[in-house]
């Protein structure tokens, strides 16, 4: 509708980007949905019967300290009429990782604090086993993408021309 001087007609775009803005604060506020188990779980099942299929998540080098005091102090199934789900205790996994690591939380540390840490833990940590010190999902050092976990984000020192300077960190592991 139009009044006679046209005022709504100027306010109907203000209004849907107003409602676009609120659809996307709402669609990204959800938290995520935890995947359908492919087989029935009890409620009270315990770490014993994870480790049945899921074996591969108590081994490794570095193996998480929760991994001891059983998969259900992070995850919980849920159940459905004919669907098991199982999901993380929290709605994210960085809020999950500062409940037992409050030393770790961005916003509690004075100073610098890399950017990938503040939005996401998993993005270089494994949460349950890696073969890397501090459960990294790679080393911190090697020379190219594939085996070095910096390099998944940073290049820096990787394309030097001939005789030129190599960033020493590559060879002695970024985190020196």
């Amino acid at each position: 509708m139009l009044n006679v001087d046209g005022q709504l007609l100027r306010l109907l775009p203000a209004v849907e980007i107003a409602a676009a803005v609120l659809f996307m604060f709402f669609v990204s506020a959800v938290p995520v949905v935890a995947d359908i188990h492919p087989v029935p779980l009890d409620k009270n099942t315990d770490a014993a019967k994870c480790l049945e299929c899921h074996a591969d998540k108590a081994k490794g080098k570095n193996v998480h300290t929760a991994i001891s005091t059983g998969c259900m102090s992070c995850h919980e199934i849920r159940l459905g009429k004919d669907v098991t789900r199982v999901k993380l205790i929290t709605t994210t996994p960085t809020v999950l990782c500062f409940t037992c690591h409050p030393d770790k939380n961005p916003a509690e540390i004075k100073g610098t604090v890399h950017k990938p840490a503040v939005r996401d833990c998993i993005k270089c940590h494994d949460p349950h086993e890696s073969d890397n010190k501090y459960q990294l999902l790679k080393a911190t050092s090697g020379t190219s993408e594939k085996d070095n976990l910096c390099l998944s984000c940073h290049s820096v020192g990787i394309n030097v021309r001939p005789k030129g300077s190599r960033h020493p960190a590559l060879d002695m592991g970024c985190e020196r």
